[in-house]
């Protein structure tokens, strides 16, 4: 019987030890072994399926994460607010935080660490001088161009992209609603 356990945020999959496909997820398996065994996990249901793929793309954006900060000293929350920020003329934080569905108070620290990096700058708005909006420098502008994305444009055709769109928002949709979020 398996059980699933919170740890850091994400999810592990444990098995008894006598099934044989126990995955957790700091697995020292060589990447070909815990292939296999997500395939033999996965031929279960569906939903197991799902669970695995979301497990993987998860792993794959963590590493992306680390590397993006220790090869370019950016966070990706601070990469998701440079291109929300990217071909706009301005955006108060809220606009940002709605975006790319981060809490007002991680943009917040965002905001600051990106101003520091002169990344960004805060401009008051014209029109409602309790509010300020967020634009992005022309080193911020060559920051967000530059810095490599974890799948590149042409991973996905113009089809295959909009079909995985879609279904991305389906399940976001269906995990919200299922977990309350």
């Amino acid at each position: 019987m398996s059980k699933i356990r919170q740890r850091h945020g994400s999810l592990r999959l444990l098995g008894n030890s006598h099934q044989g496909r126990a995955l957790p997820a700091d697995s020292h398996q060589p990447l070909s072994r815990r292939t296999h065994l997500v395939g033999e996990l996965a031929s279960e249901s569906s939903e197991l399926r799902i669970l695995c793929s979301l497990r993987r793309i998860a792993h794959s954006l963590e590493k992306y994460s680390k590397n993006l900060d220790s090869d370019h000293n950016i966070t990706a929350p601070q990469l998701l607010c440079l291109l929300a920020l990217r071909g706009r003329g301005g955006a108060t934080p809220s606009q940002v935080a709605d975006e790319v569905y981060l809490s007002r108070s991680t943009v917040a620290g965002v905001i600051n660490r990106l101003e520091e990096k002169e990344l960004l700058e805060r401009q008051q708005d014209s029109n409602d001088r309790r509010r300020f909006l967020l634009t992005l420098t022309d080193q911020g502008r060559e920051v967000a161009a530059e810095l490599p994305l974890p799948l590149p444009e042409n991973a996905l055709d113009e089809g295959q992209r909009k079909s995985v769109l879609r279904s991305l928002k389906t399940l976001a949709e269906c995990l919200s609603v299922t977990n309350g979020g």
